[in-house]
C-alpha cells in the first residue's frame, strides 16, 4: 500500500483530481468517471494481501470499497452515457475497460469469499447432517421390526435404551432424537405386545387343537372299537345267521325227508284206503249181490240168515265196567239167542 494510501481513507478515492489520474494512450479523450487507472492501482496494490481466510473483515472492508468503486463508475457511466451516443460509447469502453482491472482485484477476493461462506455452509451442513444421522440410527431400530422375533425386538430395545440423549450429540435437534426415540421404542414395543399377544393366541390355539385332537382320538378310538365290535357283531352274526341257515336247511331238509316220507305214507295210506275202498266196493258188491239173492230168496232162508246175524251180534257184544252194565248185557244176550232159537224152530215148523 503506498504512502498517500496510507493518508487516505478508503471513501476518499472519489474525491481525486483528474490531473492525478494518468492517460494510458496520448489519443484518448478526458472521460471523468470519478474513477481512475491509478486509484484503482492504489487499492489493487492496498489490497494485494487481502486473505478472507486470514481476515474476514479486512476482505469484507476491502470488498466494501471495491463495490463502491464499481457503483460510483455505473453511475457516472450513467449520467454521462446519456450526453451522446457517440460519446457514451466511448464511456462503455472506458468503463469495460475500468471494470476489467476492478475485476483483477475483485475477483480472487469474491472467489475467496464465497469459497468461505460455502465453506461455512458445507461445515454447518455436515453438522446437520451428522445429528441427522445420529437421529436416523435411532429412527432404523424400528425399521425392520415386522421381521423381528420377541427376542430380537427385547434385545433391539435394550440397544435403544441404551443410546445416549445428550446435548453434546444431538445439540440444538435433541428434542427431535428424543421424539425418534420415543416413536421408535414405541414401535418395537407395540409390535412385541403383538408378537407376545400372537405367541399367546398360538399357545391358546395349539392347545385348544390339542385338547381337540385329544378328543378326536378318543372318539376315534372309540369309534374303531365300535367298529371292530360291530365287525365282530356282524361276523358272529353271520356266523349264527349261516348256522342257523345249516339247521334251517337241515331241519327243512329233515321236514322235506318228513314230508316227502308222510307223502309217501299218505300215498301208501291212500293206495291202502284206495284198495280197500276197492275191496271193500267188491265186498259190497258181493254183500250186495247176496242181499240181492237174499232178498230174492225164500222166507225160510231170510228168516234163517236173520238168526244168524242174531248170533253174531251176540258175538261181538261189549265189555262192561260194572256188574249193572254186564248184568244187563247177559240179560239182552240171553234173549238174543232164545230169539235166534225161537226163529230157527218156526223155520222148521214151516217145512
Amino acid at each position: 500500500m503506498t504512502e498517500n494510501s496510507e493518508n487516505q481513507t478508503h471513501e476518499d478515492y472519489i474525491e481525486l483530481d483528474q490531473e492525478q489520474s494518468p492517460e494510458p494512450e496520448a489519443t484518448r479523450d478526458v472521460i471523468n468517471f470519478n474513477v481512475n487507472d491509478q486509484r484503482i492501482a492504489e487499492v489493487k496494490e492496498e489490497f494485494k494481501d487481502v486473505d478472507a481466510y486470514k481476515d474476514m473483515d479486512e476482505a469484507k472492508a476491502a470488498k466494501k470499497v471495491l463495490t463502491k468503486m464499481r457503483t460510483t463508475l455505473a453511475e457516472a457511466h450513467k449520467e454521462q452515457k446519456a450526453e451522446s451516443l457517440a460519446y457514451g460509447r466511448k464511456l462503455d469502453g472506458e468503463k469495460n475497460r475500468l471494470l476489467e482491472l476492478i475485476a483483477e482485484v475483485e475477483d480472487p477476493i469474491s472467489t475467496q469469499i464465497t469459497a468461505i461462506k460455502n465453506a461455512a455452509i458445507i461445515k454447518e451442513e455436515a453438522r446437520v447432517g451428522e445429528i441427522m444421522g445420529h437421529i436416523e440410527r435411532l429412527q432404523s431400530y424400528s425399521l425392520d421390526r415386522h421381521d423381528l422375533n420377541v427376542a430380537q425386538i427385547k434385545e433391539r430395545r435394550l440397544n435403544l435404551a441404551a443410546e445416549p440423549l445428550t446435548e453434546e450429540i444431538y445439540q440444538e435437534m435433541l428434542g427431535e432424537a428424543k421424539m425418534a426415540h420415543e416413536e421408535a421404542d414405541s414401535k418395537l414395543r407395540i409390535v412385541l405386545q403383538r408378537e407376545l399377544d400372537a405367541i399367546e393366541e398360538k399357545e391358546k390355539q395349539d392347545k385348544i387343537a390339542a385338547e381337540n385332537a385329544k378328543r378326536q382320538k378318543k372318539l376315534d378310538d372309540r369309534q374303531t372299537k365300535m367298529d371292530a365290535e360291530e365287525a365282530d357283531r356282524k361276523k358272529k352274526q353271520e356266523e349264527r345267521d349261516a348256522t342257523a341257515r345249516k339247521e334251517q336247511e337241515e331241519k327243512d331238509a329233515e321236514r322235506q325227508a318228513e314230508l316227502d316220507e308222510q307223502a309217501e305214507d299218505q300215498r301208501k295210506k291212500q293206495k291202502r284206503l284206495d284198495d280197500i275202498a276197492e275191496a271193500d266196493l267188491k265186498q259190497q258188491e258181493v254183500e250186495d249181490e247176496a242181499a240181492a239173492a237174499r232178498a230174492r230168496a225164500p222166507d225160510r232162508d231170510k228168516l234163517l240168515d236173520y238168526a244168524n246175524t242174531i248170533d253174531q251180534l251176540v258175538k261181538v257184544k261189549p265189555t262192561m265196567e260194572s256188574q249193572e252194565g254186564a248184568n244187563t248185557m247177559l240179560f239182552a244176550t240171553s234173549h238174543l239167542i232164545e230169539l235166534a232159537e225161537t226163529i230157527r224152530k218156526c223155520v222148521e215148523e214151516m217145512k
